[in-house]
């Protein structure tokens, strides 16, 4: 028996607790839009897909973008709403919202 079905009772009621706490912050954060929620770390994989990562790199690398350029698969609306269960429609307009919410912060770096 492993470390996980031996002490399940004890890690359980951890994992469950960490995980309530962890989509009501994303709730809050995302004004209870847990479709963009999901739809972000869809986007950030394919962004950094962990299959091309190398281990090596720097943080500044990535963000210098030719790394990134390397790196990133490509990604569609199509895709995500393969990959989510989101309607492509919904994908398509959480993301223009998301492209709204990030767009003034990223001009002000």
């Amino acid at each position: 028996m492993n470390f996980a079905a031996e002490n399940f009772g004890k890690i359980w009621p951890v994992h469950v607790d960490g995980f309530i706490r962890l989509l009501s912050g994303l709730r809050a954060a995302f004004d209870g839009d847990l479709d963009s929620v999901l739809i972000l770390p869809v986007i950030g994989s394919a962004v950094l897909p962990r299959h091309k990562m190398p281990t090596d790199i720097t943080s500044k690398q990535f963000l210098a973008g030719k790394i990134r350029r390397e790196l990133t698969t490509p990604l569609n609306t199509h895709s995500i709403a393969q990959i989510t269960g989101i309607p492509r429609e919904t994908v398509r307009r959480k993301i223009s919202r998301l492209q709204a919410k990030v767009s003034p912060v990223v001009e002000k770096i």
